[in-house]
């Protein structure tokens, strides 16, 4: 089981780039570049969130 704090800090990085991501892709809706921007960002997200992942595992 983690820390609690460890949780809430995960949590918080987590959600961070989640609701910017999201506040992008529905403001994006009419404006194209916000909506790139917002996919680009998704993506270099999860291709850190990943890569952590692989990095703890070993």
């Amino acid at each position: 089981m983690k820390k609690d704090w460890e949780v809430k800090l995960l949590l918080s990085i987590f959600l961070g780039p989640v609701h910017v991501i999201v506040s992008l892709l529905i403001f994006g809706y009419k404006n194209v570049f916000l909506f790139v921007s917002g996919v680009i960002l998704s993506i270099i997200f999860f291709a850190v969130l990943w890569a952590l992942a692989a990095k703890k595992r070993r």
